[in-house]
């Protein structure tokens, strides 16, 4: 389909006048396709150790709907991609309260592929995802394996649907922007931009990675309290 409309676009370029007003006339005529959003579900946190991965499933329906007639087609495409930003939390610049962060991680697949955004390799993430056997859906799977320590977000291009009930905002409010707690300062190749409102958009998940942590339990031997320390990984 896409190439049908490129084909009939050089075509009109070079057409001769009377011809190319038909062109105009039949591009009006096109109506737009109506895209599904893809449905991101994220491993449950928001703590993550360094031995632990964060998988990030995708899916979204291959119909899309015509203006056109009024009806679902099928999309024509073998795979479709979605972008996401991987990115550190900071203590805020007046401007951000981030920094690109994908060398941060380790990347593995169980599902569809993966690619990195030429202009921003070092915060944008391109998941491309393939169609099901049944061509009813495209799907993806990514995981991502930290190397660090930290509070990290990873944030959505265009609008998704992040199923995760709880996304994690109350790990943005250790870093607020200009005393703004529900505020991103997006800094990606040295370009900063502002999204406000984030708990509303529900475009970011914010996830804590640590090493390991201690925790006490208190018991009891012999009627005295005894208090044991241990460490664990947080799952």
């Amino acid at each position: 389909m896409f190439l049908k409309i490129r084909k009939r676009v050089l075509l009109c370029a070079f057409a001769p006048l009377p011809l190319a007003v038909i062109c105009d006339n039949e591009d009006e005529a096109l109506a737009p396709l109506v895209y599904n959003d893809v449905v991101i579900t994220l491993s449950e946190g928001p703590d993550f150790s360094t031995n632990d991965t964060l998988w990030i499933s995708g899916t979204v329906s291959s119909l899309v709907f015509d203006e056109a007639i009024q009806d679902s087609i099928r999309n024509p495409n073998e795979r479709i991609t979605t972008i996401f930003s991987v990115l550190q939390l900071q203590n805020s610049s007046n401007i951000s309260n981030t920094t690109e962060a994908i060398s941060e991680f380790d990347i593995v697949t169980r599902r569809g592929g993966y690619d990195f955004l030429g202009v921003c390799p070092e915060s944008e993430l391109i998941a491309m995802a393939p169609l099901t056997q049944n061509g009813d859906r495209y799907t993806f799977e990514i995981g991502l394996v930290p190397r660090t320590t930290g509070d990290f977000v990873l944030s959505w291009l265009e609008p998704v649907v992040l199923s995760n009930p709880d996304l994690n905002f109350e790990i943005l409010e250790k870093y607020p922007l200009e005393e703004n707690t529900n505020t991103l300062g997006l800094t990606k190749c040295g370009i900063t931009s502002t999204r406000d409102n984030v708990s509303g958009a529900r475009r970011e998940y914010f996830f804590s990675v640590t090493d390991q942590r201690s925790t006490q339990y208190m018991g009891k031997v012999g009627g005295r309290n005894l208090q044991i320390g241990f460490l664990y990984a947080i799952r």
